[in-house]
């Protein structure tokens, strides 16, 4: 089959552009796989994950402007599907959903949406919810990453189209796993933005790095956000929190750290986890869904989002190198259930159901 892959920006970071090179490369045995990215703001940013047989479109380059450019995106979309002969178009996102929905009205080209998100977003905007019922409606299946956020789906919206797969870890991080129990360094990942709650973070490790002065605490992600937490480490003088930026080379650093620690208010299946679980990490989080099902005995779920409760977890993780080793041998352990190729049999029986 010819499955096409829509994606906002896979120029831009985030985890969404993590994964969906992922699935794209585990699918190539089977179907042939085009990636259409609708826009392209950074230039070949992310170009490199994909595999050579994969087919790029980028409909426009340049800034983004999304109600000024919607019809003409919509238009060059439905072009690529009639010139390709698309067999099923993937959407990544909910928020794509009128552009899906437009392009593939009336053509024999049903469209899958991959919703990142959770089943109700307490922030969700007003203006992101009709998309969502758009793509839950209309699309020919809704796959959403975890049973629990299907079985709210099917329950909200009532349509029973919805199935769950959970988003796979990269094969590369699927070697051999040396956890170094000694290192005295602690990890997050994520884009700064407000899901994840950095001011949460911020009064978490002042807690913590305050009391163990011979640790530190290292963010790695970006966002218009960064200077303002940075200010806010700065002026509470928590000289061991550094905010790293962007890093090519994530995957290695992983494996320089002790524990991994998210913060977030909100999330559906972060890659992040997933990462820090295929990296041997013992991990502390909020125990909010998305991550609830991800942390099964190899760290601690915190009662959201109380920062004294999970200062206690970060402590007892830095008091005890035995605790530290045992969280690590579980999640070496769990990382089989996310393994790429289980992932993408999950997949391409979608795609063999659609096809019948």
């Amino acid at each position: 089959m010819k499955i096409c892959f829509l994606i906002d920006d896979y120029s831009a970071t985030g985890g969404i552009q993590r994964v969906v090179p992922l699935v794209c490369n585990a699918l190539t045995d089977a179907h042939e796989i085009h990636v259409v990215s609708m826009y392209n703001e950074h230039g070949q940013n992310n170009r490199d994950s994909y595999t050579a047989s994969i087919r790029h479109s980028v409909l426009i380059s340049g800034k983004k402007e999304y109600i000024k450019q919607a019809f003409r995106v919509v238009g060059l979309l439905r072009k690529y599907l009639r010139d390709n002969q698309i067999d099923v178009l993937v959407e990544t996102s909910e928020m794509l959903s009128p552009y899906s929905f437009l392009a593939t009205l009336g053509l024999k080209v049903p469209y899958i949406l991959w919703t990142h998100s959770t089943a109700f977003r307490y922030n969700e905007a007003l203006t992101q919810r009709p998309f969502k019922r758009l793509g839950i409606s209309t699309s020919a299946y809704t796959v959403a990453l975890t049973g629990k956020i299907r079985d709210e789906l099917i329950g909200k919206y009532k349509v029973s189209n919805i199935v769950s797969i959970p988003n796979p870890i990269d094969s590369e991080l699927m070697r051999s796993v040396s956890y170094n129990g000694a290192e005295k360094k602690i990890i997050s990942v994520g884009r700064i933005c407000y899901e994840k709650y950095y001011e949460k973070l911020i009064e978490v490790a002042e807690i913590v790095l305050k009391n163990n002065p011979e640790w530190t605490w290292d963010v790695y992600g970006d966002g218009e956000d960064r200077p303002k937490y940075e200010k806010m480490a700065s002026d509470k003088g928590i000289t061991q929190l550094a905010f790293k930026g962007n890093a090519n080379n994530l995957y290695e650093l992983y494996r320089e750290y002790a524990f991994l620690v998210m913060t977030s208010r909100s999330e559906a299946f972060p890659m992040a986890i997933l990462e820090g679980t295929a990296s041997g990490l013992p991990l502390v989080a909020f125990a909010i869904d998305g991550v609830n099902e991800m942390i099964k005995g190899n760290g601690y779920l915190v009662t959201p989002f109380d920062q004294n409760e999970m200062a206690d977890c970060i402590q007892k993780l830095i008091d005890s190198e035995t605790l530290r080793r045992e969280f690590s041998e579980k999640s070496i352990q769990l990382r089989n259930e996310y393994d790429i190729l289980k992932i993408a049999e999950k997949w391409n029986a979608l795609f063999d159901k659609i096809k019948r």
